[in-house]
Formats: C-alpha cells, sequence, structure tokens
C-alpha cells in the first residue's frame, strides 16, 4: 500500500493520493484504490497469524511498485498542472495587461517631467515597486501554491502478504 504526494515547489502538499500496487504472477502488477484493495483484502479482519513475513521477497518487490506508483503519481500531478494552468491563465493574462497599462501610464508621466524632480524619482519608484509586486507574485506565490515540484514522492508503507 502506498502514499503518493504532489508538492509545490516550496514543499505545500497539492496533490495526495493512497493507492495500492499489487504483484501478480508472472510479474504483472495492478494498481486500484487502497479502499478497493483493502476491502478485497477483508482488512478488518486480517489477523496475525504468528507466520515471518518473507522481507526479501517484499524487498525485491519494493523498487517496482515505487516506480509504479510514483509514475501514477506524476500522471496525477500532470493532471492537476493542466487543470491549474487552465484556472490561472486568464488571471495571469489580465495581470500582463494590467502591467503593461500601467506602465505605459507611468512612462508617458516620467516623459513629461524634469529627469530629477521629485515627481520624477516617485514614479521610478512606483514602477520599480509594481515590476517587484509582479515578479514576486510570479516567483513565489505561484511557486508556493500552485506550482508542482518537478518529481512527485510516494512510499509503501504496508506490505500484506500472501492474499490471493
Amino acid at each position: 500500500l502506498c502514499l503518493g504526494q504532489v508538492v509545490s515547489r516550496t514543499g505545500i502538499p497539492l496533490v495526495a493520493d493512497a493507492h495500492a500496487i499489487s504483484a501478480h504472477p508472472g510479474g504483472r502488477f495492478t494498481r486500484r484504490s487502497l479502499h478497493e484493495a483493502l476491502e478485497e483484502i477483508g482488512f478488518d479482519s486480517l489477523i496475525a497469524t504468528g507466520v515471518r513475513p518473507n522481507v526479501v521477497a517484499a524487498e525485491l518487490l519494493r523498487k517496482p511498485v515505487i516506480q509504479l506508483s510514483k509514475h501514477y503519481m506524476t500522471a496525477l500531478r500532470d493532471r492537476y498542472s493542466k487543470r491549474v494552468n487552465q484556472a490561472l491563465r486568464p488571471e495571469e493574462r489580465r495581470l500582463r495587461a494590467w502591467l503593461r497599462r500601467r506602465r505605459e501610464l507611468l512612462e508617458g508621466r516620467l516623459a513629461e517631467l524634469d529627469e530629477g524632480s521629485p515627481r520624477a524619482e516617485e514614479i521610478r519608484q512606483e514602477l520599480r515597486e509594481i515590476e517587484a509586486e509582479v515578479h514576486d507574485r510570479k516567483e513565489n506565490w505561484l511557486n508556493s501554491y500552485f506550482r508542482p515540484a518537478p518529481e512527485p514522492t510516494t512510499a509503501v508503507v504496508m506490505v500484506v502478504e500472501g492474499v490471493a
């Protein structure tokens, strides 16, 4: 049973999923929801039988299970990114248009002023501040809350052995 997570570039969870990857004879693997897998194995009625687990077999299966889980989490990351990008695109266009209009307005006013005047310096400062604000919004706000890190993480948290 695996827990996978897609985090933002600053580590904030964006997508989390608990799922099961089952190994079958012949090297075939299947992925399904955690709920479905726990229900199928009758998890609520499982008991410890005292039989020592086959740790060697579990360790051999760990790498392919993690690879399959990461592949699944990558697909979830891509779906998330597509959905979020569609939602953010109009806002990013609006922000770029606002910045362009604001810059044109301020640069027009600046052109009418004496280079060394106090008002010219105020306008230059305002231009620097809005540029910094837009940059901060893109780099920090989007990356912190919406842009996923390049790689998802996953962990095998439990191995159930011998369930048909």
